[in-house]
């Protein structure tokens, strides 16, 4: 528990670890050294959904004042990814290649570093903004000053199922939400692609820790809701592409278990109603998991997992009703209290 709390510490620095690694400018087609907002693409050897990421970035509407910067993982030089990036015609781009790759998070805060914006919103290279992204959340960081962190909805696409991608729909009515440990309790439902975010509050509480891999932005959202000002829009702004992916490998799903339910433990600590309900969400939160690795992968045994298959059928039995009936109760409270109407 007590790493986990100094990992929490808003004094770790987490852009320290690869502080020697160049990431050497490939292109720069950007006409202003300043942008209001920096949309930051980390990528790695997969052109072909970064060209639909980047294709979502250029066509923004109602908001101009941006820039888009990739950072490549991948040093080989005239690779794939390369000759598309130095093809596009566009006059708001920088393209970065980093001499060796430093993993997901590491790219990720080397984008923060490398960021041309007052606000910085990240992106994953399979995932695609809607046309009103910038406009929207841009409105909403200007409306409410105090907001560091702003996290829109996004929609999940299923394309290896054969979903049709998702289409923008505006919603006539919004809101936004102030995120708590209540929220986190249940789990992490914020990745860290599509949201926006004052750009020097990221360096003031660290960054990603790629230590706490595969939770890491797990991680850092406790962490931002400690010392930063977080909040949740209820458009849904971009589209999250779900495919079977590195998330779904069996040692990262079991990753997941361990890190996951070491911070769920340490974010119950922080008041006595979430220690009243923390063995039920811990419970859910492992009884999903393991679902999941016992579909995928029906031949591992997910009984020789230490200790959560007797987690699950001890709490299984008691969090039906009860526990289930109060929960929603108190979550229902803590979400009104917490709700700004636009």
């Amino acid at each position: 528990m007590l790493d986990i709390e100094q990992s929490l510490m808003p004094k770790v620095n987490n852009f320290e670890k690869h502080a020697g690694v160049q990431s050497t400018l490939i292109v720069n087609t950007c006409r202003k050294e300043k942008y209001a907002i920096s949309i930051l693409i980390p990528t790695y050897k997969r052109v072909q959904t970064l060209k639909d990421t980047i294709a979502s970035c250029i066509n923004q509407i109602g908001f101009e004042d941006y820039n888009i910067i990739v950072c490549d993982n991948n040093p080989e030089r005239e690779d794939e990814t390369e000759q598309y990036i130095t093809s596009l015609p566009i006059s708001n781009l920088k393209y970065y290649k980093n001499e060796r790759s430093i993993g997901m998070y590491g790219n990720i805060n080397r984008l923060y570093e490398l960021s041309n914006g007052n606000l910085s919103v990240c992106v994953h290279d399979d995932d695609m903004l809607f046309p009103h992204f910038l406009q929207i959340l841009n409105d909403v960081m200007s409306r409410y000053g105090e907001v560091d962190i702003l996290f829109p909805l996004k929609v999940k696409w299923y394309e290896d199922k054969g979903e049709l991608k998702p289409k923008e729909n505006i919603l006539p009515k919004r809101f936004i939400r102030k995120i708590t440990n209540y929220d986190l309790l249940r789990g992490n439902s914020y990745p860290p692609t599509g949201f926006i975010a004052k750009t020097n509050r990221i360096f003031e509480i660290g960054g990603f820790d790629e230590n706490k891999y595969p939770s890491s932005d797990y991680y850092f959202n406790v962490k931002a809701i400690r010392y930063l000002k977080v909040y949740e829009l209820s458009q849904p702004l971009y589209i999250y592409r779900w495919a079977c992916n590195i998330s779904f490998k069996l040692d990262t799903l079991i990753g997941f278990l361990d890190k996951d339910i070491a911070l769920m433990n340490v974010i119950a600590r922080s008041n006595y109603v979430l220690r009243l309900f923390k063995e039920y969400q811990i419970s859910e939160h492992c009884k999903g998991y393991i679902e999941k690795i016992a579909s995928l992968y029906p031949e591992y045994n997910v009984n020789s997992l230490p200790y959560y298959e007797e987690r699950i059928s001890i709490y299984s039995k008691t969090k039906n009703m009860v526990l289930d009936y109060l929960w929603r109760i108190v979550y229902k409270i803590i979400r009104m209290r917490n709700t700004i109407y636009l």
